[in-house]
């Protein structure tokens, strides 16, 4: 699976604003990926494993257990996604965050959010050495090998706060000012050439390319959606395209959503109850008529509405 939530994780600048982490939640939930991931692993199948660990045995003895593996796993699988998982001793904790996290929960996100879901690194960060403190939130190793867009600067706390950050704003600006100039070193341009800086904001847009994308799920119409928002509808197609390329990671290719969205009909399957050999021994649905059945099944929190009309995909 490629680094799903990447892009959404990197989407807006590093802050504390609870209306920029919800929006990141609020994207992340509709995914494909992560969907299928929770599908397949999260919720109540991870809850109860969770519970079914034996806190009496010795740490050496737990870790060793397939039910203490199987929950590592999952929690480790959640970092993919961007999401840490909290410490948490209290069992209904655990259960209010696998519910918020939960992409089909019916659920509006709470404000503000209860947890600190999402794992982003500091911008700054202090590297270890046994010569001083490491009053920093996030430490980094000192044999560390940095990345294109890193620095290791050099910081004297004994200046004042107004002398550091004038500069460290000049040190910013001298930055800006040879990515966009030819009078630096051959090695500098192909340096930033690797990386890009992050100059996104929070804005409402986002949320309503959000809403569009929900509502069509909901199978609403452009025009049903054009009368909701009061916008265009030229505006709501737009919106769409940019929630799918924002949820997705790829860019929007109507051909291709309709083709992958399209209603599987009986004459394509390859074969079914009528021609299959086993008919009156069969006891449970074979893997070729999953999909025939499972293209209408409408998770809890969108609604059951009139059919989709994938003609007004564009």
């Amino acid at each position: 699976m490629k680094e799903s939530g990447k892009k959404i994780i990197t989407l807006f600048s590093a802050t504390t604003n609870n209306k920029e982490w919800r929006l990141r939640l609020a994207l992340l939930k509709e995914n494909s990926d992560y969907r299928k991931f929770w599908d397949k692993y999260g919720g109540q199948k991870f809850l109860d494993t969770y519970f079914a660990i034996d806190v009496a045995l010795p740490v050496e003895e737990k870790v060793k257990t397939s039910i203490f593996i199987a929950v590592e796993k999952f929690t480790s699988e959640l970092t993919r996604f961007g999401i840490e998982w909290p410490f948490m001793i209290d069992d209904k904790r655990v259960q209010e965050f696998i519910h918020l996290i939960d992409p089909f929960s019916a659920d509006d996100l709470p404000d503000p959010l209860p947890f600190s879901v999402f794992q982003k690194y500091p911008s700054v960060a202090g590297v270890f050495s046994e010569s001083v403190p490491s009053e920093a939130q996030f430490c980094v190793s000192n044999n560390l090998e940095l990345g294109p867009s890193e620095r290791l600067l050099r910081i004297d706390l004994s200046r004042s706060r107004g002398d550091l950050l004038n500069d460290f704003r000049r040190f910013l600006d001298r930055v800006d000012y040879f990515r966009n100039t030819a009078d630096c070193p051959e090695g500098w341009k192909e340096n930033y050439q690797e990386w890009e800086p992050d100059r996104s904001r929070f804005r409402a847009e986002a949320w309503q390319a959000l809403t569009v994308w929900q509502l069509r799920r909901q199978r609403k119409t452009y025009k049903e959606i054009k009368n909701t928002l009061n916008i265009e509808i030229s505006t709501a197609k737009m919106a769409f395209r940019r929630a799918y390329e924002l949820i997705e990671e790829r860019p929007y290719n109507p051909e291709a959503f309709k083709r992958d969205n399209l209603p599987v009909s009986v004459q394509e399957l390859p074969k079914t109850c009528e021609t299959c050999p086993i008919r009156k021994t069969c006891k449970e649905i074979c893997p070729d008529m999953l999909a025939f059945f499972n293209q209408d099944r409408v998770p809890q929190r969108e609604l059951l509405v009139d059919a989709l009309d994938l003609s007004n995909f564009e």
